[in-house]
């Protein structure tokens, strides 16, 4: 028996070993295979190149960079004569970031010779080798990170300051879609989102993909100078002036006579907020917008405004009489970019005094009794998500997944006035966003929500665009009656919809 035992973990031994050293042979194989095919094939991919010169450049952390197969440590040479040219593939929708391939140096060792009649010629002569293979590098990224980050941002550096080299004549068809949607690594489709769909002021953002020549990632380029942005539509109007910008935050007013998380259109919530909207961004050493925190918070007053009569015969609301009253009280709408790879995430809470509340709309229910409705309380949360159906992000998607919640009171005027709460449910939501904006000029939207068994539709399209100035927008929204449950009482019984033109300046 002890015998067979030692047999086994000799045997185990010899297997373990033999596995290790065969599957060393096959990654030496597969390294060797790749090297191969980036030296010899040149209609496969989509490759690039950028030469530079060690002296140049910054090459902290790039001494003694260790080789594979017995190869001595390489350190790149800041003489005249040496040159390197880094070879990379840009990252796209199949690559999440820049794959560096090898790194090349070619060495001038040019000759200068007179003749018998005192003539001189030179006789160029360069010499070219891998000074980095594939293998290296990958060996790198597994076991010597520090180096492979200071490499790798050496080469982030010199792409975003020089114009890379198409080193393969392989045409890459720029209309393909891809079967998967293209995110950005960074809140670039969090400000194209909000660019396009905010009415607050957004500083712009050159793009990657806008750059003509080259910039510092993240430079903000405003497309027209103004003192000051208006964006109006007929439920809401926002302002922003130049001196309410703050470096690291900008501050804007607004009005608006809409409530979220209700299914109710602009005057028909018959409430009227106002307050402040603040973007902060939390920066290093310098603000970049592209990497930076960003907060997007409204802090506002909202106040009971009786429009039941007037919203009969607005020509751009086509809705019954109102049932549902809105309490006053305080607004907290804040929206932020993602951090620590987390989704980015929206909140809303509209809350306010209950027992002093008097209601602008009473009616009499089916029991023949005189009642009013009122919320006076409201709050949603969400996650979105964003993508595009190409590397142009020409169609933009935003999908938000969340809760939300509103509570109902009812005051029974035939039975002394009492107050009870007849309905508060946590409920989900989702929403999807759709944008249209042919080489980053923006066309059409559009959502749907779908929110206590009703559906929302919003659509958008620009209708005339004056200068860089001056832009309209068509905006319509319908709402549709609740579907698979009952209608409650303070729930108009057939759908409503409402129109608008939105005029915005200096977006």
């Amino acid at each position: 028996m002890k015998k067979t035992i030692i047999f086994l973990v000799f045997f185990s031994l010899i297997q373990f070993c033999a596995d290790n050293i065969f599957a060393q042979i096959r990654i030496k194989n597969m390294y060797a295979k790749i090297e191969k095919k980036l030296a010899e094939d040149k209609n496969y991919l989509d490759i690039y190149s950028i030469m530079f010169q060690a002296k140049s450049v910054q090459m902290t952390g790039l001494q003694n960079i260790p080789r594979t197969n017995e190869k001595p440590a390489f350190n790149f040479n800041t003489a005249e004569t040496h040159s390197y040219e880094i070879i990379f593939m840009k990252e796209n929708s199949e690559f999440d970031s820049t794959v560096i391939l090898h790194v090349k140096e070619t060495i001038d060792k040019s000759a200068t010779s007179n003749d018998f009649f005192g003539n001189s010629s030179s006789e160029s002569s360069k010499e070219i080798n891998v000074a980095l293979s594939f293998q290296d590098i990958e060996e790198l990224y597994f076991n010597q990170p520090d180096i492979y980050s200071a490499l790798y941002k050496l080469t982030e550096f010199l792409a975003n300051n020089n114009e890379p080299v198409k080193l393969l004549g392989l045409k890459v068809d720029e209309q393909v879609n891809k079967s998967k949607g293209i995110s950005s690594k960074n809140n670039q489709d969090f400000l194209n989102f909000q660019m396009v769909n905010s009415n607050h002021h957004y500083p712009k953002v050159v793009l990657e993909t806008q750059k003509k020549a080259r910039r510092s990632r993240g430079q903000t380029a405003e497309t027209a100078a103004t003192d000051y942005k208006i964006d109006a539509s007929f439920g809401n109007v926002s302002f922003f002036y130049k001196d309410l910008d703050l470096g690291y935050s900008t501050i804007s007013g607004e009005l608006d006579m809409g409530t979220k998380v209700l299914n109710l259109h602009p005057w028909q919530s018959m409430s009227l907020t106002a307050g402040i909207r603040s973007l902060v961004t939390i920066s290093g050493t310098s603000q970049n917008l592209l990497e930076d925190f960003i907060i997007d918070a409204r802090l506002m007053g909202r106040t009971k405004l009786n429009t039941s009569s007037l919203v009969k015969n607005l020509p751009f609301v086509f809705v019954t009489a109102p049932k549902l009253n809105i309490g006053s009280g305080i607004v907290l709408d804040l929206s932020a970019s993602r951090a620590y790879g987390m989704p980015f995430i929206n909140f809303y809470l509209a809350t306010g005094a209950t027992k002093s509340f008097v209601p602008s709309v009473k009616f009499i229910d089916r029991k023949g009794e005189s009642v009013a409705y009122f919320s006076p309380q409201q709050w949603e949360s969400s996650m979105s998500f964003y993508w595009n159906t190409t590397e142009e992000m020409t169609l933009r998607f935003r999908i938000d997944i969340g809760a939300a919640n509103y509570n109902i009171q009812k005051i029974n005027y035939s039975t002394g006035n009492s107050i009870n709460q007849v309905f508060n449910k946590i409920q989900p939501f989702t929403t999807l966003y759709l944008n249209f904006a042919p080489k980053n000029n923006d066309f059409f939207g559009s959502s749907f929500k779908l929110f206590d068994n009703q559906l929302t539709i919003k659509f958008w399209l620009k209708l005339l665009e004056l200068s860089a100035l001056h832009s309209f927008r068509f905006e319509t929204s319908y709402i549709t009656v609740p579907f698979m449950r009952a209608i409650k009482e303070w729930e108009a019984e057939e759908g409503s919809s409402y129109f608008s033109i939105r005029y915005r300046y200096g977006f």
